[in-house]
């Protein structure tokens, strides 16, 4: 399939599909978006208009709609289950919406269903700006070893209640799984960790909503090598929000997107943070390549999608596929049980 232009479906004609996925994969070379589908026949049919693809309608037979080399799965979390019987069957790579899954377990079930190359979680913020950034510098050890990986993420009034995605049943099931997937991926992806060990977890309740939960993790870098990692996330504290990186000549912070928005507005702040530890004045890196370092949403979607179909044409793996993330789900898995175990325990 080296160099093949891809034929890609869209199940799930929502917000992303229609504000980010749509629009890169018309603008994508190498792929042709082929069809979209909803379960709500105008919505479907006002974005395959917009964008001049024919549209279909979501009902209980995924084998009626058109075969496609790849397919966008954009619909909730628990409505996705035929479809992976489906295209599991039919060869057909998915790239799915986060969440990917709840557990660790079902996360690696889900992955022995497919291909690693043709399968891809919805991570796109391991194709952002900063976090590539980030990497790099943890690679080269410009400012030392990672020592610790911080991120935070919320404010006062952050849940949306109604959203499809706080409900256990339909969405992702919570805070962390919805609103800190992206940080505490991006921290993993960022160290490039290996193993994870829970140490400790707090966590405000309000009926089965985590409106509030810190964790202290210990990341495994290999090599002996190992770093301290805190999660925050939040719908009832003022928090500095972000990621931030320890090292030992230099503490480095910067914003994800979707973060900031008191300081900034709507704009996404690209820089770096760079405060030395011992002497000199605060400074900042910003990105130097756009084709290098995706700085707007589209360019962030257009590179996540990009890698993923590289790796669909190859049959290689890389940082898109769902199987390179499943530590990710390992940490929100954890995080789920020691909340269980500590309401249990009152």
């Amino acid at each position: 399939m080296s160099g093949a232009v891809l034929s890609i479906g869209v199940i799930g004609a929502g917000d992303i599909a229609r504000t980010a996925h749509v629009p890169v994969l018309k603008a994508l070379g190498g792929a042709r978006l082929a069809w979209v589908a909803d379960v709500d026949a105008a919505r479907s049919q006002a974005l395959g208009k917009a964008y001049q693809v024919p549209s279909r309608v979501l009902g209980n037979q995924p084998g009626e709609f058109p075969k496609a080399d790849a397919v966008l799965l954009a619909i909730p979390y628990g409505a996705r289950l035929p479809y992976y019987e489906h295209y599991r069957q039919q060869g057909t790579a998915l790239y799915v919406e986060k969440p990917f899954a709840r557990t660790a377990e079902e996360h690696g079930r889900i992955c022995s269903w497919f291909p690693s190359h043709a399968l891809a979680s919805g991570l796109m913020m391991r194709s952002w700006s900063t976090n590539l950034m980030a990497r790099e510098i943890v690679d080269s050890q410009m400012f030392g070893p990672l020592r610790t990986a911080r991120f935070a993420h919320g404010r006062p009034g952050l849940v949306t209640y109604g959203r499809y995605y706080l409900d256990a049943k339909k969405g992702g099931g919570g805070m962390v799984s919805e609103f800190g997937i992206h940080g505490i991926d991006s921290l993993l992806f960022i160290s490039r960790a290996q193993s994870v060990a829970l140490e400790r977890v707090r966590t405000v309740w309000e009926g089965d909503l985590d409106l509030h939960t810190h964790a202290v993790l210990t990341l495994n870098l290999g090599e002996e090598r190992t770093a301290s990692c805190e999660i925050t996330v939040t719908g009832i504290e003022e928090l500095v929000e972000g990621v931030e990186l320890e090292f030992d000549d230099a503490v480095v912070s910067y914003l994800l997107p979707g973060q900031g928005y008191a300081l900034h507005g709507d704009a996404v702040d690209l820089k770096i943070n760079v405060r030395p530890r011992r002497a000199g004045a605060a400074y900042h890196l910003t990105p130097r390549d756009a084709a290098v370092f995706p700085s707007t949403k589209f360019q962030m979607f257009y590179d996540f999608w990009r890698r993923f179909l590289d790796g669909v044409r190859r049959g290689e793996s890389n940082h898109t596929t769902a199987a390179e993330a499943y530590l990710t789900t390992v940490v929100i898995d954890e995080i789920a049980r020691e909340r269980s175990r500590e309401a249990g325990a009152k």
